[in-house]
């Protein structure tokens, strides 16, 4: 493959320019824990060209960074996917949707479960 490094030199080795870029991702901080992976793996900022200003909140561990971040992002993908919490008890009537694939189409069949079914959890 080849990569272009600066303006005007063009590096055609994977083996040249896989430090720098491993450099790059391991100075750029993580959406997730606020940090970049430098600074997690090696307790310590790791010297690039570019200046890197870092506005972390105080007194907040990563781990609940990332779980603040983790949250953010289930509550945005349940709000894209329209779930909803149910009450659902051992016992209730509920309708299956079977998904079959076919050759061509896709074929939904619904069925109704009018008995009790035994649950294995």
């Amino acid at each position: 493959m080849m990569y272009q490094t600066d303006c005007f030199k063009i590096v055609q080795d994977d083996r040249e320019v896989l430090p720098y870029i491993i450099q790059v991702y391991r100075s750029t901080p993580h959406a997730g824990t606020g940090m970049t992976p430098a600074k997690l793996m090696l307790d310590r900022e790791i010297a690039t060209k570019l200046p890197v200003v870092l506005e972390l909140e105080k007194g907040i561990f990563p781990e609940e960074r990332c779980k603040r971040y983790q949250e953010k992002l289930r509550d945005y993908a349940d709000k894209k996917r329209r779930a909803q919490h149910h009450d659902l008890v051992v016992g209730d009537v509920v309708f299956v949707a079977t998904l079959t694939q076919g050759k061509l189409t896709q074929c939904v069949s619904v069925s109704c479960a009018w008995s009790k079914m035994d649950t294995k959890f």
